[in-house]
């Protein structure tokens, strides 16, 4: 799949990948999709557009997905989807985050589903710009697993 508008924004686990883009996008009214930060050492989904958070991490009795030793909430995955879905389609919207793509999608679980969508529609719409996260040590499995060819490098200094 070619897209000039697909932008990767990688780097180790915990180098400030999230914050990086939470500070980008501060004054900015197109951009939407989710982020994943750490809020009180605990992982939540944040609307990009608005700051709502919900947690991240399964409780006990809720149905899990399962990653290592991590067991995140199928629940609050589809509260994310929810919000990505509509960001997708709203014209206003001209950045959509996707944070982060990583182990769950290469199992095609997450948002793996969401982003093979998400690369059709964007072909059929150039005026959007899609920015996935991922980590240093994925972005060429993610690459290749989604068939994802001539992406950018994201930097948030340079992209206004």
């Amino acid at each position: 799949m070619k897209a000039g508008n697909i932008f990767i924004l990688s780097g180790e686990i915990n180098s400030g990948k999230t914050t990086r883009l939470a500070n980008w996008l501060k004054n900015r009214s197109d951009v939407g999709g989710i982020l994943t930060p750490k809020i009180n050492s605990e992982r939540v989904f944040q609307v990009a557009a608005s700051g709502q958070t919900w947690p991240m991490e399964a409780t006990e009795n809720e149905e899990q997905l399962l990653v290592g030793q991590y067991h995140f909430s199928a629940a609050g995955f589809q509260k994310a989807l929810s919000v990505l879905e509509a960001a997708l389609i709203n014209p206003d919207i001209h950045f959509l985050i996707i944070d982060e793509i990583g182990p769950l999608e290469l199992r095609n679980e997450g948002f793996a589903a969401f982003l093979k969508t998400a690369l059709i529609f964007i072909e059929t719409h150039p005026e959007k710009n899609l920015i996935l996260v991922i980590r240093n040590s994925l972005v060429e499995s993610v690459l290749d697993h989604f068939q994802i060819r001539d992406s950018l490098n994201f930097d948030p200094e340079n992209l206004h």
